[in-house]
C-alpha cells in the first residue's frame, strides 16, 4: 500500500468539485438550446403539418 500522501497527490482534492461543474452547465445550456430551436421550429411549421 502506498502512502496516504501518494494517493492524495495523485488524486487531488480540487479536480471532482471543479471539473464536473462546466461540464453539467455545458450540458443545461445544450439541452436549453435544443429546447428553444424544438420551440421555434414547431412555431414555424405549417398549420396542416401540426395537426396530422
Amino acid at each position: 500500500m502506498p502512502p496516504a500522501s501518494e494517493i492524495f497527490q495523485e488524486i487531488p482534492v480540487d479536480q471532482p468539485s471543479v471539473t464536473p461543474k462546466p461540464f453539467y452547465k455545458s450540458l443545461y445550456f445544450q439541452v436549453i438550446t435544443a429546447i428553444v430551436l424544438g420551440v421555434l421550429l414547431g412555431c414555424q411549421v405549417p398549420p396542416g403539418y401540426k395537426h396530422a
